[in-house]
C-alpha cells in the first residue's frame, strides 16, 4: 500500500490520474521533494499559485483530496494504507480535475458512482495529521477564534471546558500579548478558563490544537 512511481529524469512533467478523473495535470517534476515524497500537500497551489507549505491542513483543495482519498480506499481504514482497487479507478469515469470539483459533486461521485461514503473534513484531517507526525513534519492546526468586546478595564472573560467528557491540550492566544497552554491536569476542576484584560477594548482570542468542546460565557 505505498504508492511509487519511475519517470524519465528528462520529462518535465506529469499527470497524475484515478481512472479517468485527473488528480493533477503537468506537476512539475523539478518540485519533487529532496525526500523523494510527493505529499498531498505538494500537488497543491495557493490562490497565487504558489506551493503550500508541507505543514498545511487547512487548504479547501487539499481537503478535497484528503476526502477523495480516504473515501475511495477499499476497506474504508486509511490507518492501514489506503488502497484504491481497479474496480473502483473503472468507476471513475468523469475526466475532471479534482481540484475544480465542488464538495456536492465530489460527494455525489464517490457516494453514487463508486458507491462509497464521502467521509467528513475532520475525519480526513485527524488521519492526515497523523501521517505527518509521523513522518516528522509538524502540522498547522485550525484555529478556533472568537472576538470580544470589554466594556471595562479589568474585565474577565471565562471559556469553559468539559474535561469530563473530553480530553484537551491546547494553546490560547488571548489577543493581549498573553499566551497560555493548558492540558485536562492544568484546566481547574470546575473546567472555568478565566482572563483578566489589563485595559478595556476589543481582542481576538484564537485557540489551537486539541479542544474538542467550548463553553462560552462571561464571568459572573
Amino acid at each position: 500500500r505505498e504508492g511509487d512511481f519511475t519517470y524519465d529524469t528528462r520529462d518535465k512533467n506529469i499527470t497524475f490520474t484515478l481512472g479517468d478523473l485527473i488528480i493533477v495535470g503537468n506537476f512539475d517534476l523539478t518540485k519533487i521533494n529532496s525526500d523523494g515524497m510527493i505529499l498531498p500537500v505538494d500537488i497543491v497551489v495557493d490562490k497565487d499559485g504558489v506551493t503550500l507549505d508541507r505543514n498545511n491542513t487547512t487548504n479547501k483543495n487539499l481537503i478535497k483530496l484528503l476526502r477523495v482519498f480516504q473515501s475511495l480506499d477499499e476497506d474504508s481504514d486509511p490507518t492501514n494504507g489506503i488502497e484504491i482497487t481497479q474496480d473502483t479507478k473503472n468507476k471513475l469515469t468523469k475526466p475532471e480535475n479534482i481540484l475544480d470539483m465542488n464538495t456536492s459533486e465530489l460527494k455525489d461521485m464517490v457516494e453514487n458512482d463508486v458507491g462509497k461514503t464521502f467521509i467528513k473534513i475532520k475525519k480526513a484531517r485527524i488521519h492526515y495529521i497523523e501521517k505527518l507526525r509521523a513522518l516528522g513534519i509538524d502540522p498547522e492546526l485550525m484555529k478556533f477564534i472568537t472576538v470580544w468586546k470589554t466594556e471595562n478595564d479589568d474585565d474577565d472573560i471565562m471559556i469553559e471546558a468539559d474535561k469530563s467528557n473530553y480530553d484537551y491540550d491546547f494553546t490560547v492566544d488571548w489577543g493581549d500579548g498573553n499566551t497560555e497552554t493548558y492540558e485536562d491536569s492544568t484546566i481547574a476542576s470546575d473546567n472555568k478558563i478565566i482572563h483578566k484584560y489589563t485595559s478595556k477594548g476589543t481582542y481576538i482570542v484564537k485557540i489551537s490544537g486539541d479542544f474538542p468542546h467550548v463553553r462560552i460565557n462571561t464571568k459572573q
